[in-house]
């Protein structure tokens, strides 16, 4: 049996009072996942603009391009 089948098997068995609180722990549990997305692709963007921002500072201190 797999654990979705299992958790099928045991949330059918539940009374609808609590069944609803499983369904809020889920719907908990995927906004948790799309949080912790948004997270990693901030932290994605912000690594590519750091690198960015170095390569730019590399440029300015070798004098191939000039600060306005």
């Amino acid at each position: 049996m797999t654990v979705k089948e299992l958790l099928m098997k045991k949330a059918n068995s539940l009374p609808n009072e609590l069944a609803s609180e499983v369904i809020d722990f889920i719907e908990f549990l995927n906004a948790k996942k799309r949080k912790n997305n948004s997270i990693n692709i901030a932290e994605e963007g912000m690594n590519e603009y750091l690198h960015n921002l170095e390569i730019y500072e590399d440029l300015l201190a070798k004098g191939k391009i000039k600060w306005k």
